[in-house]
């Protein structure tokens, strides 16, 4: 037994503009949000007679938000006889998970052998209460090369850097993560 509710909702802004120049700036926005709820009976464990199934029963409401930001600026260029094509941008993401999870570990049992569907109506506990916080913020640079027909030098790299808590409020304790990459790429 299933049941299952989710309410979301998005809105995203574009923008994108062309430079004279020939450079064009794109630039995005994202706003996003669910909540939601997942209620179930659900097998637990199997006995030593190899046939009795215990049952467990969870609620888990969760919500989700999340803020993403994205914008580069591409364009074509020239330095005497190298032909340019340049990509510079930047990533932003920020979310959030807020959830709790109730439980009940005794809602009954089920042969395997002859089923049924009648449980006890279960008694919730919590089990877990929490939230984690993601933020994520990225650049980037490429440029691309022509040497001469077919030759292309590819140079670039990404800059992450992640920084991610989790909050038990169960407990008071906090735990975190954080972590900075730098990734070059570079191709002939």
């Amino acid at each position: 037994k299933r049941k299952r509710g989710v309410d979301q909702g998005h809105v995203a802004l574009r923008f994108r503009h062309e430079f004279a120049s020939g450079f064009i700036l794109n630039a995005g926005y994202r706003f996003a949000t669910a909540k939601e709820i997942y209620d179930s009976i659900e097998a637990g464990f199997l006995d030593a007679d190899n046939r009795t199934l215990n049952m467990w029963a969870f609620k888990l409401p969760e919500k989700f938000q999340s803020h993403q930001l994205q914008a580069d600026l591409a364009g074509k260029f020239r330095t005497g006889f190298l032909r340019h094509t340049l990509l510079i941008g930047t990533e932003l993401l920020r979310t959030t998970l807020d959830g709790k999870g109730f439980g009940d570990f005794s809602v009954g049992t089920m042969d395997i052998f002859n089923p049924r569907n009648a449980f006890a109506t279960p008694n919730f506990s919590l089990f877990t209460d929490g939230e984690r916080r993601t933020h994520a913020l990225d650049f980037f640079m490429q440029d691309q090369v022509k040497v001469f027909e077919p030759l292309t030098l590819v140079v670039g790299a990404r800059f992450d850097l992640v920084n991610r808590k989790a909050h038990d409020r169960m407990s008071g304790s906090t735990t975190g993560l954080e972590d900075t990459e730098v990734t070059p790429r570079v191709g002939l």
